[in-house]
């Protein structure tokens, strides 16, 4: 709280009423920083309503610098001039300190001790400890030096003069005070273990910040100040979240659908800065869930969206031909005309248009059941192992009905060319079981229609709304769903799912809706391990799926 005395005629100090407006400006040193008002710093003077918060220009040039604020009233005339002029760093420190506009025979004069703040780009984990100097009073925050994945250490002590403060209470609960409308950074005690996977402890007195919000233009919005409790005499620094120069050092652009260059690097920040996501988390699962393309030397090697039909996800099947999507405006009859838009550079299999076309023509044409052929990728719907089985590991369902007519044929004896039982070979139970699917998926496969009628042969393929689409894989009826919000409109195609402006705040509700039970702050099992839970383990059921995201995240981590 600060307090305004002046003198009376005799001299003596009297102090002004509370609710008498006065105004605080910088004496000296304004090269080292500015003043924070209303989560503002474009101001010289300005009213103060509340604490007063000074904020330490980005690079002071010295360890430390020494500020001289001065507090004082409004000049009686109620000139504001002063107090709205506009600070200009390009000129001298002398032609915008200034205490004129002052009651001069009533002000205060205080100094301060300037700590240059730490720079943390957006998505970027830093490590900070306490550090005592011997014999005295004194505590400083010192940031530790660590590869992202690898275990925090303290370091030798370089200095006799000071001493590291391994403490359990050094940060208290909330070591993080916001100096802008938002907070900055994410904080917690924890790190990251990418050898096993999972979120440890940190070494005691260590804590960990995680760059977490960044917009353009609103650079002092999310200026944070760590501190430590008042046993460890407040220590302090303020952190400033500044914008990554980029995410590793590859697939940064791409060309859309429509052919015009992107830079995927500045849509996961943008994304990613304004929600609290690390870019680094959005560009691992866009690696995880699209393809790659040469665009070329203006672009080079890029991030392509891809369509994939899923002919075997049964209980979306049993819920279209059920009648619950008759009424969607995509719904494929017999007697309609198939037109998708025409997007450039969509993989693997570009979209079907024309004719209706039937479950098991797609199957038959994109996978290697039927005839071996070649590696071509868009026969992806079952690949041929060396042995000749069928590898359906994408498709669990399908991939446990193989494996059970394999199994069947375990023990299975037939004559050889002499009139004698033998076992069959690996080869031919491989045969039998692949003539054996194609009459199970061909006449066979259910999918509950209201007259029960089973096999891929009878059945219309919903090619529009049976898909996944774009850089994270969405299905169309999935991004319909109440969560997800798209719209089921005829304007809304499931196509448009494949471009930027349509799928980025998408996946973006459903990230933060993923996380809407977390606390803003400090995780119980820590950031990489939650995300893991509770986006990536649900985005897709395979085992090893989070894993693999993180993976491909470290690849892409914010650089300068």
């Amino acid at each position: 709280m600060v307090k305004i005395y002046k003198k009376d005629s005799g001299g003596n100090l009297v102090e002004y009423p509370a609710d008498q407006r006065y105004e605080i400006g910088i004496l000296e040193g304004c090269e080292y920083g500015d003043l924070l008002v209303n989560d503002t710093m474009d101001v010289y003077f300005a009213d103060v309503t509340g604490p007063i918060k000074y904020i330490a220009a980005d690079s002071t040039g010295a360890d430390t610098a020494k500020v001289t604020l001065r507090l004082g009233l409004i000049p009686s005339d109620g000139n504001t001039t002063l107090r709205k002029a506009a600070k200009k760093r390009d000129e001298t420190a002398a032609s915008y300190c200034s205490v004129s506009g002052f009651l001069v025979n009533a002000h205060g004069v205080g100094k301060t001790k300037v700590i240059p703040p730490i720079e943390i780009m957006l998505g970027e984990t830093k490590y900070l400890a306490v550090a005592k100097r011997k014999d005295k009073n004194e505590y400083k925050i010192i940031e530790i030096e660590t590869e992202f994945g690898e275990e925090p250490q303290y370091p030798e002590a370089t200095n006799e003069e000071w001493e590291w403060v391994k403490k359990d209470d050094v940060w208290g609960t909330n070591p993080i005070e916001k100096l802008g409308s938002k907070s900055g950074v994410y904080w917690e005690k924890k790190w990251y273990n990418k050898t096993d996977n999972k979120n440890k402890d940190l070494p005691v007195g260590m804590v960990r910040l995680i760059g977490r919000y960044w917009l353009e233009g609103k650079v002092d919005s999310f200026k944070v100040k760590l501190k430590t409790t008042d046993t460890y005499n407040n220590a302090k620094v303020v952190v400033k979240v500044i914008k990554p120069g980029k995410l590793g050092n590859q697939y940064s652009k791409a060309k859309d659908v429509f052919d015009k260059v992107v830079n995927i690097d500045s849509l996961c920040i943008y994304y990613g800065g304004k929600n609290g996501i690390p870019p680094q988390f959005l560009k691992g699962h866009i690696a995880q869930e699209s393809y790659t393309k040469d665009f070329g030397a203006q672009v080079g090697k890029g991030f392509v969206p891809g369509y994939r039909f899923e002919p075997y996800v049964t209980q979306k099947q049993f819920k279209i031909f059920n009648g619950e999507f008759s009424n969607n405006p995509f719904y494929i009859t017999a007697t309609t005309n198939v037109n998708p838009p025409n997007h450039k550079y969509v993989k693997i299999i570009p979209y079907f248009s024309g004719d209706t076309i039937t479950v098991w023509q797609i199957v038959k044409e994109h996978s290697q059941l039927v005839e071996d052929g070649n590696t071509d990728p868009t026969r992806m719907y079952g690949v041929r192992t060396y042995s000749d089985t069928m590898n359906y590991n994408a498709y669990p369902t399908i991939r446990n009905k193989y494996r059970e007519f394999f199994d069947k044929l375990k023990n299975t004896k037939i004559l050889d060319d002499n009139g004698n039982k033998r076992l069959m070979t690996l080869s031919e139970k491989a045969d039998s079981t692949n003539k054996r699917m194609i009459k199970y998926l061909r006449d066979e496969f259910p999918f509950k229609d209201k007259n029960n009628t089973k096999g891929m042969k009878n059945m219309i393929a919903q090619t529009r709304i049976l898909a996944s689409y774009g850089y994270f894989q969405v299905m169309y009826t999935t991004a319909i769903e109440k969560k997800w919000g798209y719209k089921v409109e005829q304007d809304s195609l499931p196509e448009n799912l494949n471009t930027f402006n349509v799928q980025f705040p998408l996946v973006i509700k459903r990230y933060k809706g993923f996380l809407s039970n977390q606390n803003e702050n400090n995780w119980i099992i820590g950031f990489e391990t939650i995300l893991k839970d509770e986006i990536y383990d649900e985005w897709n059921t395979k085992k090893k799926y989070p894993d693999e995201v993180l993976n491909k995240v470290e690849n892409y981590l914010p650089k300068m």
